[in-house]
């Protein structure tokens, strides 16, 4: 039984980027939408005029086109996480909460995020703010770049017009889009200041104690992943610098064919062969170089394929982890730790930060992309620092341990990672507070609403907007 654990599990296969960017995608897609990073935007003109609205607030409206454009951008940000979002049957699967599928879950807070550009939108014209012409003479100049300089769509208006189509808009409603993000960032500067600058660091601490978990895991995980294998059956360990199989020369020997040639790969390089106990090359025992080479996954359709154990083997499996945790009594870190070391192997890219993982509870209950995220996260709201449990996910058996918090870890450099998103997030907590009976008394217009294309069918966004 293979005992070679990731930390942190990838919806896209062994790639160490996209583990990382999968944790970091996770924080918080709320906190995101009101902080610069957004995935919607609202709209500066004339509110009589807006087309088919579907959500309304004293005279202010969102424009389906709007919530279309954002509905795609939620698709985009889940296939980027490595999810099938092409498979009607992930739409159909069920959701990180009880009794609904993805489709419903996803749409659903793809709604609550434009409640938010709404408020901000309503907000801002209230206050009587306004865009500087700067701001719409870049969102004109970007427009520009796509059609006259011809960057997607050939020169052309009409091709631009059609690349946007798959995602419900046209030049013309990508524009009000644009309009309103413009107007959510600019009400978030004026509320909180130009990069949060006037969330008091008092306010910051109370939300870092509140909210945020320490903790560290090993992953019993339900598959792993095949190799590239070479003519021999055994899996070949890649020079990272060239991709081509790296030999240990210094204990293999050189193997010759039947006509005193040297036997060499597929890449035409010589295969440095075991001895045997006269100094001769096994012929098929190719030796290489494990300590300074790297595996590579067999991929499909772009992921790294993966092989599941089967039903008996994964009742070893939690066997192990059940091993696992009652071989750490509470709050022996350092013995977890030795654990860690035993089960988690740095040659499948699984790495754990020397500190622990920082994440929120802010951003569970489903807004973190990874579902496993969101178990792990309520499994820790109920446990006390030093405490250990088996968390199971789609993944694998996860062995947590939490850890105290480390005072102020929010404004280390060195743990920069997990706070990518944490002003964002406090800002969104205390936006969605102080304005609750706002957001609770908007009305939603279903009639506009059904004339949107399902999250199931609708474009995939990488790209609009920035």
């Amino acid at each position: 039984m293979k005992n070679k654990e990731q930390i942190i599990p990838q919806g896209a296969g062994a790639n160490k980027k996209t583990r990382k960017a999968l944790i970091i995608i996770t924080a918080s897609v709320l906190a995101v939408a009101i902080a610069l990073t957004a995935i919607a935007v609202i709209i500066g003109i004339n509110q009589k005029k807006v087309k088919d609205p579907v959500l309304e607030y004293k005279g202010s409206k969102l424009p389906l086109a709007f919530y279309s454009l954002m509905l795609s951008r939620t698709k985009g940000g889940l296939a980027r996480s490595g999810y099938d979002v092409r498979s009607i049957a992930f739409w159909e699967s069920e959701s990180p909460v009880l009794d609904k599928t993805n489709a419903e879950y996803y749409t659903e807070r793809t709604l609550e995020t434009c409640k938010l550009y709404l408020l901000s939108v309503y907000l801002f014209d209230s206050e009587g703010l306004t865009l500087p012409d700067e701001y719409y003479a870049s969102i004109d100049s970007e427009i520009a770049d796509y059609i006259d300089l011809g960057y997607v769509g050939d020169g052309s208006e009409e091709k631009f017009n059609q690349i946007l189509a798959p995602y419900g808009v046209d030049i013309e409603s990508y524009r009000e889009a644009l309009i309103i993000k413009g107007k959510a960032e600019y009400f978030q500067e004026y509320l909180f200041g130009s990069g949060g600058s006037k969330i008091s660091d008092e306010l910051k601490k109370e939300y870092y104690e509140k909210y945020y978990h320490r903790f560290k895991q090993i992953l019993v995980s339900k598959y792993y992943y095949e190799y590239e294998k070479d003519a021999f059956g055994c899996e070949i360990y890649f020079s990272g610098d060239s991709a081509k199989p790296l030999y240990d020369t210094k204990n293999g020997v050189v193997g010759f064919d039947k006509d005193q040639m040297y036997i060499r790969d597929g890449y035409q390089e010589k295969i440095y062969f075991e001895k045997d106990e006269n100094g001769e090359a096994i012929l098929d025992k190719p030796l290489y170089n494990k300590e300074n080479g790297v595996r590579h996954p067999v991929m499909e359709d772009g992921v790294a394929k993966k092989v599941y154990y089967s039903e008996a083997q994964m009742a070893e499996r939690y066997a192990l982890a059940q091993e696992i945790m009652n071989s750490v009594s509470r709050d022996n870190f350092a013995a977890f730790e030795a654990e860690m070391e035993k089960f988690n192997d740095a040659s499948d890219s699984a790495e754990q930060n020397p500190d622990g993982y920082y994440l929120s509870a802010l951003a569970s209950s489903g807004y973190y992309e990874a579902d496993y995220l969101n178990k792990i996260l309520s499994r820790l709201g109920t446990m006390t620092a030093g405490e250990r449990a088996i968390v199971e996910s789609d993944e694998g058996y996860h062995v947590v341990m939490k850890y105290p918090l480390d005072s102020g870890a929010f404004s280390d450099s060195d743990k920069a990672v997990w706070f990518d998103n944490f002003t964002a997030t406090i800002m969104t907590e205390v936006f969605k507070e102080k304005y609750r009976d706002i957001l609770d008394n908007m009305t939603v217009i279903e009639e506009n609403l059904a004339k949107c294309e399902s999250i199931k069918f609708i474009g995939i966004n990488f790209d609009y907007w920035k």
